[in-house]
C-alpha cells in the first residue's frame, strides 16, 4: 500500500481462554480482543502497516486473518454483533483483560459482512481504546485493530487498509 510499510505481526497465542463462549453476552467480544470466534482457526496469520506524517508520527493497524472451517466464520460475526451491541458496559476477566465500554463503529463496506468496535479500557493490562474491524470473506475473518497511544477519542481503524486487504484477501481467494 502506498504511503504504508507492511510487517509481519506476531500472534500472540493466549493458551487456554478464560471463558466459555455461551456462559456471557459479551464473550465473543472479549474472544475477539484475543482475535478470535468460539471455534479455533485452521489457520492464521497477521500483519501491521505502519503510516507515517509528516510530523515524525507513525500510526499502525495490524489485520489477523483466520480461516475457518463451514459456517464457523457466519456464526463468529453473527455472535461478535449481538455481542457488541449487548455489552456497552463491557467485561472484566482480570487486571490484565477488561473493558470498561464496547461501542459500536461505522462499518466499511466490504466482504460479505463486517462488524466496526472499540474498547475502552485496559486489554492485556493496558489502559488503550483500541478499534477493531471484523470482515468475514468467505471462511475468513480478517480481525483489524488499532489501538491508541495518544488520540483515545478518535481511535479508528484506517478503511483504506481494510479496502486494501479485503480486496487482496478475495483476489487471492478467487
Amino acid at each position: 500500500m502506498k504511503g504504508y510499510s507492511v510487517e509481519a505481526l506476531s500472534v500472540p497465542d493466549f493458551g487456554d481462554i478464560p471463558i466459555d463462549a455461551g456462559d456471557d453476552v459479551c464473550a465473543a467480544v472479549i474472544l475477539m480482543s484475543m482475535f478470535n470466534v468460539s471455534a479455533e482457526p485452521e489457520a492464521r496469520v497477521g500483519r501491521t502497516a505502519y503510516a507515517a506524517s509528516g510530523d515524525g508520527d507513525v500510526a499502525g493497524s495490524s489485520v489477523v486473518l483466520n480461516s475457518y472451517q463451514g459456517v464457523d466464520a457466519e456464526q463468529g460475526m453473527a455472535d461478535l454483533r449481538k455481542s457488541v451491541d449487548g455489552c456497552p458496559g463491557g467485561f472484566e476477566i482480570s487486571d490484565a483483560l477488561k473493558a470498561t465500554a464496547v461501542k459500536s463503529l461505522k462499518v466499511p463496506d466490504v466482504g460479505d459482512e463486517a462488524v466496526a468496535f472499540r474498547l475502552d479500557g485496559g486489554i492485556l493490562g493496558a489502559d488503550t481504546p483500541t478499534a477493531y474491524t471484523v470482515v468475514r470473506s468467505d471462511t475468513t475473518l480478517a480481525v483489524f485493530f488499532n489501538p491508541s497511544l495518544s488520540d483515545s477519542g478518535t481511535v479508528t481503524v484506517p478503511v483504506e487498509v481494510v479496502r486494501a486487504q479485503v480486496a487482496k484477501l478475495e483476489r487471492v481467494a478467487g
